[in-house]
């Protein structure tokens, strides 16, 4: 019986390892409800609870693709405003002392772009993949990629696919704080035939023992009608 398992086991390895780059992210975007469909997508809402160092806030975020992104959050009774519109951000933080809006940095500008896509991965010309085998984390095996977007301000990725589910369970990243940071994506759900994570942890260690920050998604709606008017700067 024994014999029988490594067998398996092994045969399951070898098949995974055969895939090419392209065939394992091509599983991917058909897991997550496939290219036809994500490429429709054109707008995102959804309700936001996030805790960080043991604060929680709520609010809610709105996309419209590829390039505007709004959220507000409220902690204390005060409303906290970031907005990206193409290559401008600004921030409207209560806590400051002034309701003013304030430019975004440039580096938490450039992080946050790279995540305005309803999936980075489809647009194939954008970036290039290496192979990086198969690789273990959290007690998991998984097939490793490292996608490098071809745009300049972006940091490459290391994406881990689940053999099974084809889905993307962590992508490692530069952080603008120095160092390497590992996005969890948990709690994936199906919302109009797309698959998307609800809850989303950030950890700066690969033991995954304490996520800094937990956001979680509720309520979210694809080509729901999105005020521009969230986008214009005050």
């Amino acid at each position: 019986m024994r014999t029988v398992f490594l067998f398996v086991l092994a045969l399951c390895t070898a098949v995974m390892s055969a895939q090419s780059p392209e065939k394992v992210v091509d599983d991917y975007l058909k897991a997550i409800g496939g290219k036809e469909l994500l490429e429709k997508v054109k707008t995102m809402k959804a309700d936001v609870e996030l805790v960080s160092n043991g604060l929680k806030m709520s609010g809610m975020m709105a996309y419209a693709y590829p390039d505007k992104q709004y959220s507000e959050m409220m902690f204390r009774d005060q409303k906290m405003v970031t907005v990206i519109n193409g290559d401008q951000g600004w921030m409207i933080n209560p806590m400051t002392g002034s309701n003013a809006v304030i430019p975004m940095p440039k580096e938490q500008l450039r992080a946050s772009q790279k995540g305005l896509s309803t999936e980075r991965l489809l647009d194939v010309a954008s970036y290039d993949l290496e192979d990086l085998g198969q690789r273990s984390l959290n007690g998991q095996t998984y097939r490793v990629l490292k996608v490098t977007f071809k745009a300049a301000h972006e940091p490459e990725q290391v994406r881990y696919f689940h053999p099974e589910t084809k889905l993307i369970d962590f992508v490692e990243m530069p952080s603008p704080m120095g160092g390497n940071i590992i996005m969890a994506y948990k709690d994936y759900v199906e919302v109009e035939g797309c698959k998307f994570p609800t809850t989303i942890e950030s950890y700066t260690g690969k033991e995954l023992k304490s996520p800094s920050v937990v956001m979680k998604l509720s309520n979210m709606v694809f080509n729901a009608n999105v005020d521009a008017a969230l986008f214009e700067k005050p």
